[in-house]
């Protein structure tokens, strides 16, 4: 078992662990489905890109300098996410007749 594995069983752990207290606290609903998604929902987690990281508006506000390497970061992984996607779309055509 890998550490990406580990982490994914300790967030979809503490997911489901949410989901039992907010249906305790509701005192109504039904667990399974909820439970039974969690591992996907984390899964789509860590896949789906985190906007967040290109969020500086704090910053802007409050006229706070902006780090360069939280910048050069949000570019790195913005490069990351367009490679993947361009992978992916290549894979995908390219099992296509484009005729």
């Amino acid at each position: 078992m890998t550490a990406l594995d580990d982490e994914l069983g300790r967030t979809a752990t503490l997911l489901r662990r949410h989901i039992i207290e907010m249906i305790y606290a509701a005192k109504s609903g039904h667990p399974g489905s909820a439970l039974s998604s969690a591992d996907l929902v984390t899964v789509l987690y860590y896949v789906v890109p985190n906007l967040e990281r290109f969020n500086f508006r704090t910053e802007v506000v409050h006229d706070l300098p902006i780090p360069p390497a939280a910048v050069g970061w949000a570019i790195v992984y913005a490069s990351a996410c367009v490679a993947v996607l361009l992978f992916l779309a290549a894979l995908r055509f390219q099992t296509k007749d484009l005729k």
